[in-house]
Order: structure tokens, then C-alpha cells, then sequence
């Protein structure tokens, strides 16, 4: 059964039919091609993603063992920077203790100075 022109109820011709065919063919074909190459892509990508962790996680766990060994190489000087911190506060925390009971001193020294200059006035009143 030949198809026909639905307007003009005049069959279709062959020729048309096969060239119709063709065109259906080629875009078929052409939208496979399309998917294939997208999917080559995907899996592509995918294996770089992939490649790509590998070597990132790699190169963190180079970075942290290099951080690893700058800790303990630092750990004397850090600990020698500490003690110099807690060796000045000290000498901050006894000079203010000294100064403290130098002014301790000369109130109590003014105290006495004005006791007894009051009762040398009472005494000799």
C-alpha cells in the first residue's frame, strides 16, 4: 500500500518515499552517533575525575606528612619560645611584687611619719 497525499489524495512518489526513508535513516544514525560520543565523554571525564582524586589525595597526604615533620622539626623551638614567655612573665609578675611593697613602704612610712608628727604636736600642746 502506497502512502498518499492527504490534501490532494494523489499517491506519494517512490522516490520521495526513499529520499523521506533516508532522511529518517540519517537522523537516527546521527542522534546514536550523538549519544555515543556523549556517553565516551562521560566515561572519559569520568576516569579523569577519577585519576585526578588519586593524585589529590596523594598530594594531601604528601602535604600533611611534610606538615608533620615541620611540627616536630618546630617542637624545640616552640617549646623554647614558651619558657622564654613564662620566664619574662615571671620576671614581670617579682618586679611588680617589688614595686608593690616598695609602695606598701612609704605609705606605711607616711602613716608613721604623720602619727608621729601628731603626737609630738599633742605633746606639746
Amino acid at each position: 500500500m502506497t502512502n498518499t497525499n492527504t490534501k490532494t489524495s494523489k499517491p506519494i512518489p517512490a522516490s520521495v518515499e526513499a529520499n523521506r526513508a533516508m532522511f529518517r535513516d540519517l537522523g537516527a544514525a546521527n542522534k546514536a552517533a550523538r549519544a555515543q560520543k556523549h556517553a565516551d565523554l562521560i566515561a572519559s571525564q569520568k576516569a579523569l575525575g577519577l585519576a585526578n582524586r588519586e593524585q589529590r589525595a596523594i598530594s594531601h597526604a604528601q602535604l600533611i606528612e611534610k606538615q608533620k615533620a615541620v611540627g616536630v622539626a618546630n617542637a624545640p623551638l616552640k617549646a623554647q619560645a614558651r619558657q622564654e614567655r613564662i620566664d619574662a612573665a615571671a620576671a614581670r609578675n617579682a618586679q611588680m611584687s617589688v614595686e608593690a611593697a616598695e609602695r606598701k613602704a612609704a605609705r606605711v612610712a607616711a602613716h608613721n611619719d604623720r602619727n608621729a608628727s601628731m603626737k609630738k604636736e599633742v605633746a606639746a600642746a
